[in-house]
């Protein structure tokens, strides 16, 4: 995997085969930000990639139910909006790039989770999960899929660096 695939994997939706919308899951406002997520990250490769591909992660609160997130690997930072949206019984991120989009549909989605040694996990939808589905139907998928392991690219791995 190549440093711009690790990007792409965690937040652009570019070439990493992410499902892209033309609207998010949900409105924002619905979930509060989650404290846990915020501070700065230092993500790495899916375990299962050799490539050793490395980026920070600045995630911060831009107001009560909403990220300002910044993903460097390069000398230019990449930033997004993202904020919760719930999913059945899974609450799931709806993320947007703030510098460039595909043509109509900006949106993706990320599962995000804290895990016991506290870095955080994160994994995009794919758009493999949905092939097949008109734009309602994927949603409604992704709503009902949630907590399906298949709906997910492999996961990026972040240790906290700073709060």
């Amino acid at each position: 995997m190549t440093q711009t695939r690790l990007a792409v994997l965690l937040l652009a939706a570019v070439t990493c085969g992410c499902y892209e919308a033309s609207v998010p899951l949900g409105p924002p406002g619905e979930i509060a930000v989650d404290p846990a997520i915020l501070g700065t990250w230092q993500c790495a490769s899916p375990p299962e990639d050799k490539s050793d591909s490395q980026a920070t992660l600045v995630v911060m609160r831009f107001d009560e139910a909403q990220y300002f997130a910044e993903w460097t690997e390069g000398r230019e930072p990449d930033l997004y909006r993202a904020y919760a949206s719930r999913a059945g019984s899974q609450v799931l991120l709806n993320v947007r790039s703030l510098g460039f989009q595909v043509e109509g549909k900006p949106w993706v989605f990320m599962r995000y989770r804290i895990d016991a040694a506290g870095r955080l996990n994160l994994a995009i939808v794919r758009d493999k999960a949905l092939e097949g589905l008109a734009e309602r139907e994927a949603l409604d998928a992704i709503r009902t899929r949630a907590a399906d392991a298949a709906l997910y690219e492999s996961s990026i791995f972040c240790t906290r660096t700073r709060d």
